[in-house]
């Protein structure tokens, strides 16, 4: 009998956390664009455009990442399909959205 994390494998995952990320970086994007428009011009040197290419990286490395770990986690506690399937868009998904912000706390606890 195959458990939860037998059945995740490279090619069910990766389209999946492709769809995550992609939504978490969109969402991303526009809490900054919506910030920008309500904040000064100087608060923003680089622009919306620069700002979106800056954060692309760091959004795809974190999301698929630690979605990746973080589903393999659900997988192993819960043992229903449909919690799994809706992980494997939404832990991507979130930590997607949060990489500026895991950035900018690693970054403060190494200068501890």
């Amino acid at each position: 009998m195959a458990t939860s994390l037998d059945v995740i494998t490279v090619n069910w995952l990766i389209p999946r956390a492709a769809i995550g990320v992609s939504c978490g970086y969109v969402l991303r994007v526009i809490e900054h664009v919506i910030w920008a428009s309500k904040s000064p011009a100087e608060h923003n040197p680089l622009g919306n455009f620069r700002f979106s290419l800056m954060i692309l990286p760091q959004c795809a490395l974190f999301g698929v990442a630690l979605g990746c770990v973080l589903l393999a986690i659900v997988a192993k506690f819960f043992d229903n399909w449909l919690i799994i399937e809706i992980c494997s868009v939404g832990m991507p998904a979130l930590t997607s959205f949060l990489a500026v912000d895991l950035r900018e706390l690693l970054r403060r606890i190494s200068r501890i």
